[in-house]
């Protein structure tokens, strides 16, 4: 029986835009298509040669994880339409500012995600996605999470640190619109301490982001010689190798950290970080309150995991009665990481 997954292959050798490109426009995109071919080891199916779909018995696709009210997925509805095998989505999920339970999704999204539930069990990120897509009338549906959280394949996998962050690298979101009074602090904090900055798009920070040039020269400064964008999977492991602690507002930029063994705390700034950190029990804290005046230990030290590994054993399991559920079997050589510097680089089978 033969899986698929819908998504396209960054060349490594392209120019950066044009990897960022292929990679949808977002390199953390990187993480959970990683942790499903380390779990799963589906076959890529380019969206350029999706005719290959027909050798396959089934796909994951990952195109509804983020969303928007009004979204179509035209050529989506389309493939489905013309291939009668499951098409397992991963992690579907609602990207708004916040959990409202009003939020309307297009007739075309709708008719998919109907046709989808026919076929296989529709893996759902958070609590709050399953509730809009319920009201719907969509209820073949598991919440799961995010599969770049079950890369481990352990179903007692914990998180433990050390007594203090050392080396710390940071994170944001994207650079769009005009920035809040706290995610400017928080920009600020990071430059004054010279941290290194992992992004995940080109957007590039701009003076129309702050309004204000002497804070712009100052953190556009430090970025200019801090900032770096990863582009495959070997890559960024390589820039964790010596960090002690990640934090920041993007979800996956703080999963591989914890892949190398970093310990991370989640700074919320959407419904979509907000869902997932509550379905994991992640350490986290809304962006909104990032306060200056605390320390790096003090961070350091709200990433506590102790909720988390209490609950994971069990998440693990309802993730994997997915999978099973849907036809998905877990490769035999996705042996279980140690949680260690490195962890993702030596036991990545």
């Amino acid at each position: 029986m033969k899986t698929g997954i819908l998504k396209n292959i960054a060349d490594k050798n392209a120019p950066k835009a044009k990897q960022i490109e292929q990679l949808g426009e977002n390199t953390g995109n990187l993480v959970f298509w990683e942790a499903i071919d380390r779990l799963f080891r589906p076959e890529a199916i380019p969206y350029a040669q999706t005719e290959k779909i027909s050798s396959c018995d089934r796909m994951i696709i990952t195109d509804l994880i983020w969303i928007r009210e009004g979204a179509e997925y035209g050529y989506l509805e389309k493939l489905v339409d013309k291939y009668p095998i499951p098409f397992i989505p991963v992690s579907v999920g609602l990207q708004a500012e916040k959990f409202d339970l009003g939020f309307r999704l297009s007739p075309n999204t709708l008719r998919l995600l109907k046709k989808l539930e026919e076929r296989a069990q529709l893996g759902v990120r958070g609590q709050f996605t399953a509730d809009v897509l319920g009201k719907y009338g969509i209820k073949n549906l598991s919440v799961i999470g995010c599969p770049s959280m079950y890369y481990w394949n352990d179903p007692v996998f914990s998180v433990r640190g050390g007594e203090e962050p050392g080396h710390v690298s940071a994170n944001f979101k994207t650079f769009y619109g005009r920035l809040s009074v706290p995610e400017k602090h928080f920009l600020s904090y990071c430059a004054q301490r010279d941290l290194q900055f992992v992004e995940q798009t080109d957007h590039a920070f701009s003076l129309e982001n702050v309004c204000d040039a002497k804070y712009f020269r100052f953190v556009n400064g430090w970025l200019s010689k801090r900032l770096v964008l990863p582009c495959s999977f070997e890559e960024w492991c390589r820039l964790l190798a010596d960090v002690d602690f990640s934090f920041g507002g993007r979800f996956h930029g703080n999963v591989i950290a914890l892949w190398n063994g970093v310990r991370s705390l989640f700074l919320t700034v959407d419904s979509r970080t907000k869902e997932l950190t509550d379905f994991f029990s992640l350490p986290e804290l809304p962006l909104e309150d990032f306060d200056g005046e605390k320390s790096l230990c003090w961070y350091y030290d709200k990433a506590d995991y102790s909720l988390f590994n209490s609950r994971y054993p069990a998440l693990y399991q309802n993730f994997r009665r997915f999978a099973l559920k849907n036809g998905l079997a877990f490769c035999e050589d996705a042996v279980p990481v140690p949680f260690s510097h490195g962890a993702c680089r030596v036991r990545r089978t």
